[in-house]
Order: structure tokens, then sequence, then C-alpha cells
């Protein structure tokens, strides 16, 4: 672009140049150039160079003449197609249609002939032949200037082989097509570029949108000229491009490479200038953007493109700001904080060599000859590790997905003004349950120069306290790369294990409580007996409803972290109920005692049921409000990889559960001891009467086996936690924690002879007969009918007065 300024007889000097008030003398001049007194030359013309100009003469004793015009710089125009690839059928019509911006023309050619004269859009009906059948056929869209176009395929076929498994689709484009076929569809408004559609199940599904929003798409191109001149306002210009589309750019992986490359130009650009905290500024809030967690399903897809291009993105982009941090000049010191990143450029001397970010310590040994200050620059990136690929050189393998390593640490780029002697990082740990770290820094030549971590003169030197110090001898961006205490084909058994198991304690539960519902006015002809089958079967249902939400929480929970709502409400919703389950276990444990201790007190059934449903639900609710209330504020409720569970590292929430888990086991376990006790001293049959006597033995049966059951269970889970790179206690921790259900049902149902007998009694066609048998009391009929009369005679067991009791319905019959 090169401008003029009007001569003027009264001027003392040349006039003097200026950029929206900039005199152009001190812009760069690898991008200004004043060819004589009265022009000026703007090289390589981009967006950011739109503004006031202005042209200035000095006058003797009279005011400054001005010369000044507003310049605008419009956008490259987009030719926009009614479709890019169709496929139509012999002698069928075929509408056409090609537009650009209201200030450009277009015209319509095929072959060497125009269809349509120049206009902004370019529309006309086409008409196969049938000598075209079986071609493809090529239409151009030519735009007027600068010399652009596009072209639009038909693929013509015979009547016979156009088959409509696919139906045609206007609004994407898209023509008929068979099962499995591909076609290309037009971006949508504002969007420049294509998308590859497939015919699957009669449908046109989108497989790869290569999408780019039109403005971006216009900075890229502008971008591969751009100098050093240029940066300060293409920068300026970027960032606000990003902000603005934010939305659409961290949806779009194609918008996003497209970024990237935008970025590796400003810093190519850069690299012969020295630049500012306002250029980094705005240079740091573009990546902020693209690096943001909502960009996270954007790198999934480019990182596992089969295009080198698309799967070198995030290393592009390290690069990009790695070289964009070595142009900073060297005498500046500040911070720049964004969501996602942040930057601390400061000096270090001999004396003064700590540096210290969000989560990471940094101590930087210098080297004689640098044993002056030496400016360093470090940059922090806190959502990295889950952009950049895992892919390293100790596997081997560019697909990230097989390897085993993770990235556990936050990514730091680290740029020295001179040599440096030897660096130690201390990373904190993302995931503690990691382990076997492996000190790395991005080697951007490996893998066929698509980049990958490499542990070239980096070590580890400690791995204590949820973080991992490293030594290297360079200076580049480091992380630490950690896999799990178990291997994946382990963890997968475990996976297994887990899930039947809990697919058993489910059936398990649920068979209980089909039990108890058909046993439940026979079992529960005391107090006693009633409040023991209300507690088993709180018990059972707590345990079943934790399980279902623990299937939940497996199914929210993924690799790159669960989604906070649904897995904070699986974790709450399993700690209480699983709470529920031991806390019922103590209610037991405490009717035992009172009525082994107080063997003549009686207290209301009513009372009863107030007591264990105010311990058995209240205690559990308590528990689990204050612990969501008390650290989700912390964002430490959940874990922090994937897993829907109570956080461990950052607030030890799972204290909440454990705690209150191994006291109840503790609690039982005295209450076990006190009751063996009694019963040696004074036989319980000679205070209490037999049936009490059944279902005191049973309800301690009970709480002696299933207590320490399921405080061993715990104990293995306590033993994970200080070691839990034994697989041997996580196949242990797993089958017993799975199987609770199942022990339940054993231990609290099946093992009870009066249920056994119920049962027998219900559904034996020997005892609807009226065959008698043996009990403890002598020989009675067991006739159906005489059972079910009996079980519904509540004063047929007069508890508080007989001290010698018959099972004989007879005698049931006459104590009524």
């Amino acid at each position: 672009m090169e401008l003029r300024c009007p001569e003027s007889n009264e001027a003392v000097d040349g006039p003097e140049w200026r950029i929206d008030g900039k005199k152009v003398s001190g812009l760069s001049p690898d991008k200004y150039e004043i060819l004589s007194s009265r022009r000026l030359k703007v090289k390589r013309v981009v967006l950011g160079d739109q503004g006031r100009y202005e042209c200035r003469y000095n006058r003797a004793s009279k005011p400054t003449l001005i010369y000044w015009s507003s310049v605008t710089i419009k956008p490259n125009p987009v030719i926009t197609l009614n479709f890019i690839e169709k496929r139509v059928a012999c002698e069928e019509s075929v509408n056409l249609k090609c537009c650009v911006a209201d200030t450009y023309q277009v015209k319509l050619t095929f072959g060497q002939k125009d269809l349509e004269t120049q206009g902004k859009c370019a529309e006309h009906l086409y008409k196969t032949k049938p000598e075209e059948c079986g071609n493809k056929l090529t239409f151009t869209c030519q735009l007027d200037r600068p010399n652009r176009e596009q072209t639009m395929t038909l693929n013509v076929r015979e009547q016979s082989q156009v088959v409509t498994t696919c139906p045609e689709d206007e609004d994407q484009g898209l023509g008929n097509g068979v099962e499995g076929e591909e076609a290309k569809s037009v971006c949508g408004e504002g969007k420049v570029g294509e998308i590859l559609y497939k015919c699957e199940g009669s449908v046109w599904v989108p497989k790869q949108d290569d999408c780019v929003l039109e403005e971006i798409q216009n900075l890229e191109e502008e971008s591969q000229n751009l100098n050093g001149g240029d940066v300060s306002n293409f920068v300026q210009g970027l960032s606000n491009a990003t902000q603005q589309n934010n939305d659409d750019i961290v949806t779009s992986p194609a918008t996003t490479a497209s970024i990237v490359n935008i970025l590796r130009n400003v810093a190519t650009a850069s690299s012969l200038i020295t630049v500012d905290q306002e250029v980094m500024g705005d240079f740091l809030d573009t990546v902020n953007v693209i690096v943001s967690p909502s960009a996270n399903n954007v790198w999934s897809n480019l990182n596992s493109d089969p295009d080198e291009t698309r799967v070198s993105a995030s290393s592009n982009l390290l690069l990009a700001v790695e070289r964009m941090s070595g142009a900073l000049r060297e005498e500046d010191t500040f911070q720049i904080s964004t969501e996602s990143l942040s930057l601390r450029k400061s000096v270090v001397t001999a004396a003064s060599n700590m540096l210290t970010t969000n989560s990471s310590e940094i101590e930087i040994t210098l080297t004689q000859r640098s044993a002056t200050n030496t400016s360093v620059t470090v940059i922090e990136f806190f959502t990295l590790n889950n952009i950049m690929s895992n892919r390293n050189s100790e596997e081997g393998n560019i697909n990230s997905t097989d390897s085993i390593n993770s990235i556990n640490g936050n990514v730091l780029l680290v740029n020295t003004s001179r040599t440096v002697e030897n660096i130690t990082l201390t990373f904190k740990k993302n995931d503690s349950d990691l382990a076997n770290p492996l000190c790395v820094f991005w080697n951007f030549e490996l893998f066929n120069n698509t980049g990958g971590w490499d542990t070239f003169g980096c070590e580890p030197k400690f791995d204590v306290n949820s973080t991992v110090t490293c030594e290297c001898n360079h200076t580049t961006s480091f992380s630490v790369l950690m896999s799990p205490y178990i291997p994946p084909e382990a963890k997968r058994a475990l996976d297994i294990i887990t899930y039947v198991g809990v697919g058993i304690s489910i059936a398990s539960l649920i068979i209980a409580l089909i039990i108890e519902m058909i046993v439940w006015r026979a079992m529960t002809t005391n107090d006693t007996a009633y409040m023991r089958h209300v507690c088993i079967v709180n018990i059972a249902v707590s345990l079943l409803i934790a399980d279902i939400w623990f299937i939940v929480g497996a199914a929210v929970s993924n690799k790159n972290g669960a989604a906070l709502g649904p897995c904070t409400a699986a974790t709450f919703f399993a700690h209480f109920f699983y709470l529920a389950m031991f806390f019922w276990m103590l209610m037991s444990a405490l009717l035992l005692l009172y009525r082994i201790v107080w063997v003549f007190s009686n207290i209301s059934r009513l009372a009863m049921m107030l007591i264990g449903f105010f311990i058995g639900y209240g205690g559990p609710l308590i528990t689990a409000v204050v612990t969501v209330a008390s650290t989700a504020g912390q964002k430490g409720y959940i874990t922090s990889y994937g897993t829907c569970w109570l956080n461990w590292e950052k607030t030890k929430a799972l204290l909440a559960f454990v705690i209150p888990a191994l006291v109840i086991v503790a609690i039982n376990l005295c209450v076990m001891m006190v009751v063996l006790v009694k019963m040696l001293r004074r036989g319980v049959g000679n205070t209490v009467q037999n049936e009490e006597t059944h279902n005191l033995r049973v309800i301690a049966k009970c709480v002696a086996v299933l207590t320490p059951l399921f405080g061993i269970t715990w104990g293995f889970g306590i033993g994970i936690m200080i070691s839990p790179e034994s697989f041997g206690l996580h196949v242990v921790f797993a089958l017993l924690n799975s199987l609770q259900g199942f022990f339940i049902l054993v231990f609290g149902i099946l093992l009870d002879s009066k249920i056994r007998e119920t049962l027998a009694g219900t559904s034996s066609p020997d005892s609807r007969s009226g065959q008698t048998r043996s009990t403890s009391g002598g020989v009675s009929s067991s006739t159906g009918m005489r059972i079910f009369q009996r079980f519904r005679k509540k004063k047929g067991y007069n508890v508080a007065g007989m001290s010698n009791y018959s099972t004989s319905s007879d005698s049931s019959s006459a104590n009524a």
C-alpha cells in the first residue's frame, strides 16, 4: 500500500508521517519505507494496518498543516458455494450457485465456457447430458480480483446406479448416496473449508469437520507474510478475534489448528525483534483460549488424527510459545497470569537462584561464565497435561493411546538468557495414585518431528509427599510422566472382579429382600426379632443403593476427569449409603447388647424404631453433609483423576468414611466381647425364652461374622492407601468389598434356621399336607394354615412371663 501526501509551498521542510499518532520514523523499517519526501510505502498489508495515517508540514510562524486519511483494510473475499461435491443421475438438472461479498464479482465456468456473467452471485441450472454419464464434471467459480477460485464437482451416474440409500440433503449440499459412500459438504455461514460426510444407515453422518472461522482463516493468510514490524498490531487483532469467537474456537479442531499455525508464524516473525510485555500478553491471551479446559475434546481429536500435521499441533504450539519467550527483552521483569497458564520473567543470581510458581519449584545452578545476573522466563501450563500427547521415547510409539504413562504434573517451560549448569524442578503430582516417575522434556524432533517426551539429560531424584523432584542439565519444556502402580492388564482384571462382584452383591441383596418379604410376618413375632429384621433389611437396602450409586459413579467417570455434577452426586449418595450400612450394623450390636445386659428392661417397638432410624440414617446424613459442605468449596470433595469417590490427596475427605466405619467395627467388637463374657457367666437360656435365645444367637452370629469381615475389608483398603503398588491387596480388597451383599445374604439370612424352616414350611408340599416334624419343643403340627394362624396371634408368645416355651400351636392358642 502506497500513500501520497499533497505538496505544500509553505512548508519549512518535508512532511512527517504518523500512523495513529506514532511517528513512522520510530517504527520498523521492515514494515514502512519513505520512498520520497511525500510518499509512504506500507509493506505486506494486514488487517492490523488499518487506522489514521497523517502527513504533517511544519510552517514558519503558522500552525502545523495536517493531511490525514482513515484507511480501512478489508479481509480477503470468501467464495461460498451451494455444494462441493454431489452425485446426480444422467440428464438430471442441478442448480449451481456461488456468491461473494458485495464489493466483488464472480462468474461460473465449465471448461473454457462461461456459464454465467460476473456478479455478486452467479447461478446456473445445468442439465447433465447422456454422454456425460459415468464422468465427473468440474465447474469453477472465479473471482475477478484478486485471482481466486473454488470448484464444484458433479459425479454423474447411470439412472440404474443411483440408489438412494442416503437421500439428498439440500441444506448440507449433499446428493443421493449409497451405503459407505463419502461426500464433501460446504461449511456454515462465517466459515470456510469443507465437511466430510459418510452414508451410514441411510443417513449422512459427519466424519471430519475442516471448517475454519472466516476471520481466523484471513488472519492465517496474513500471518504467512508477517515480519517483525507487523507483530504488535497483528497479535492484538488476533487476541481480540480469538476472545470474541471463544465458543466457536474451543469446539473446532480445524480452527484451533489454524490458530496454532498463526502463533507459529508470529513467533517466527518475532525472532529478529524484542518482544515487550504488552505483545507477550496478547500472545498468551490467544494461547489461553485454545488450551482452556473447554478445548480438551478438540485436542483429543487432533492428537488422534492420522494426519501428521494435526498430530503435531500441540508440539507446534509449545514450540511457538518457547520461541516467543526467547524474544522477550532480557532486562524486563514481569508476571502474566491467565486461567490456564502463568508467566514469570525474573532475574536470578548465584546467591538467589530459587523460583516458585503456582505448584512447582525451580532451582537453577549457574555456570561460572553465567554467574552474573541471568534472565529466566518460566511459563507454567495448568492444562497442557490434558493437551500434550503422552507419547515418549521410552515406549517408542507415536500412538499415545498405547502408552501406560500419563503426564502427572503441570508442564513447565524454562528459558534462560545464559547457559546453566543444572536445573532442579519439583513438580506437584496431579494424581498421587500413579508411580514410577519419568522426568522428561519435550523433544520436538522425535517421531518424525511430531514431537514426544524424552528422558535425555533428566533423571528423578525424589518421589515423596505427592511431589517429584527432577534434575536436568538443559532448559526447555519439562514435565513428569507416571504410570499406574497396577499395570493396565491387571487393572482390567481388577475391574472385571469388581463389576462381577458388585453384580453378585446386588443380586444377593435383592434375593435377601425378597426372602425378608416372604418371611416377615412369620419372623417378627416379638420385639427383638422385629428389630433384628428391621436392621438386616436396612443393611441390605443401604448396601443395595450404595452399589447402584457405585455403578453410576463408574459410568460417569473417565480418564480425563468425571463431570463434576454427576460425579459429586454419585460420591455423596455412595458415601451416605455405605455409611448407613455400617451404622445399621452398629444398631444390630447395640440391640444385642441391650437384650443381653438389660434382660428385664422393655422399650416399646416404636421407641426402638425411632432410635434405630436416627442412628442408622441420621449419623450418615450428618457426616455426608458436613463432608461435602467443608470440602466442595476447595474443590477437594471428589478425586481429581476421574474416579467418583472421596478425595484423599487434597482434603483427606476419605477420612469421613474410613474413621466412622473403623470406629463402628471397633465398637461392635467390644460389644461382642461384653456379650461373650455375659453369656459365659450365665447361660442365656436361664434368663430369656427359647425364641428370644434364638434371635439373640442369630444377631450375635451376624455381628460376630460381618463386623470382622467388613472391618478386614476396609483394613485392606487402608493397606492399599499405604502400599498402593501391592497387587495382592488390590485383589483381596476388590473381592471382599464387591461381595458384601453376598455375605449379608448368607450370614444374615440363609444361616438362620428359623428362616429356612419358614421358607420350607411355605413352599413344601409335604408341610401343606399336614405332616409333622420335630422341633426344639417336641413334635408339632406343621400344617401351613396353622403356622400362618400361629404367627398372626401376637399374644401366642408370652415373652415377659413365660420361662418355659412350647412350639405347639395348641399351647399358643391357649395363651391367646
